[in-house]
Parts: C-alpha cells; structure tokens; sequence
C-alpha cells in the first residue's frame, strides 16, 4: 500500500480498468452535479450521536441509503472527509463514484479477476490501513437491511470496532427501493455507540451479526420510519 495517497482514491493506477473508467466518466460527472445541485437543497436537522469514534471503526451502512449519504453531503465531507468507502472495478461502481472522487473521499475497491476473495482483499486493506475509517454497505446486492455475516466477520478478524450508522429523510422518492431526497427535505443521521471487536468475537458469527442487526433498527426510531415511509412518492414500485 506505499504510496496510498498519491492516486484519486489511494489506488495504483494500474489497478483500474482505464476502458471501463472512462466510459463511466460522463454518466458519473452528471449524477454527481445533480447530486451537488440537490444538495444546495437539502437540510440536514441533526446528528443523534456522536461522530467521534475510532479511528479505525467500520461503518455500517444500508444500500437504500446511501443516495441519501450523496445529498447529504455537507455531513460527509465536514466530519467524515477521511473515511473510506467500499467499491469495485465495474462499469456502475465507477459511475457512482465520481461525486466521491469530486471530494476526493479515498476508497478500497475489490477485483474478483484478483487471486482470492473479495472479502480477503478488503481485510488485507483493513490491516494495511489501521487508522482509516472504513465505511460499507452491508446489504450491498440485497436482501436490503439485513446485515451480512461480513460485518462481524471483518471486526473480528482485523480488531475495528462497528460503529452502525443511519441516514432518514423525510421527503423522497424511491427507485428501486432506494430513497433519493427530495429538494428542500430535512435529513436526519442516525450514529450508534461502537461496539468493541473483542465483544464481538466473544460471540459466533451468528450471534455477532444478529447484535449489529438489532443495533441498526434500533438507531431509527419506529414513529420516525413510519412517518419517513409515509411521505415517500414511490416512482417505481420495489421489486
């Protein structure tokens, strides 16, 4: 990993796949000024916990939210400007990853045409880089908003303590299943206390992933969903 800031991301160059990236480019730069122009809108009302943890944390996050994570951007680029996130060398990945290169956010991209497991090249970051926060989607492919066996699996195995964290906004639109802020609506982020590896790895993998599931609905209050779930325009219905 020498060298780690010296590309866009703290990636080698030769690790990228150029044809790939640069198809994604024109597709990714008008995402990211929409998402930039959104974000001049939208509001962010509060922070329900603390920001200040570990250096080394894993970030918990679920895929439907992390359009909200994009307009929310003031949040991200003010207190998370050093953490990395999770993404791959693939066509879609790329494109939405030019707002994030925009605001110069570092990341750890896995290669399946790599020797070993995705899950092996990430922990291999993870102990390369012990004081980067480290910020993924667990549900990433569905089922959405369950937490993978992954995320225990990483603390335990590179000691970084789970911190999970929610975004709810309380006007959106839904494609997919995933929630895009409307202009003007209110954002409020959701952080939970860390929980230590070493309570983690105390506990199976079954076990361990079951505590961080429970930690992540109990960060959103149930009122707060159903009023969230309420007010959200459905554009296309969920699969």
């Amino acid at each position: 990993m020498k060298g780690l800031q010296k590309s866009l991301e703290g990636i080698p160059a030769k690790e990228y796949r150029w044809g790939t990236l640069l198809l994604s480019l024109l597709p990714g730069f008008l995402i990211a000024v929409v998402f930039r122009l959104l974000a001049l809108t939208v509001r962010e009302k509060k922070t329900v916990g603390s920001v200040d943890y570990p250096a080394n944390s894993l970030i918990v996050v679920f895929h439907p939210e992390f359009l909200v994570c994009l307009a929310a951007r003031k949040f991200w680029i003010e207190r998370c400007k050093h953490m990395a996130y999770l993404g791959s060398h693939t066509f879609a990945s790329y494109v939405t990853s030019v707002i994030c290169w925009l605001d110069r956010l570092p990341a750890i991209r896995y290669d399946r045409k790599k020797p070993g497991r995705p899950i092996d090249q990430v922990r291999e970051y993870l102990r390369a880089n012990t004081q980067t926060p480290f910020a993924f989607r667990t549900d990433s492919g569905g089922p959405y908003y369950r937490v993978r066996p992954s995320a225990a699996g990483l603390s335990a195995t590179t000691n970084r303590p789970v911190v999970c964290m929610r975004q709810v906004v309380d006007r959106a639109w839904v494609v997919n299943q995933h929630y895009i802020p409307m202009p003007f609506s209110t954002v409020t982020t959701y952080v939970g206390d860390p929980i230590p590896a070493s309570d983690l790895a105390a506990l199976s993998n079954e076990e361990a992933t079951a505590l961080i599931q429970r930690e992540m609905e109990a960060l959103v209050p149930a009122v707060r969903r159903a009023s969230s779930e309420l007010a959200v325009k459905s554009l296309l219905v969920a699969k």
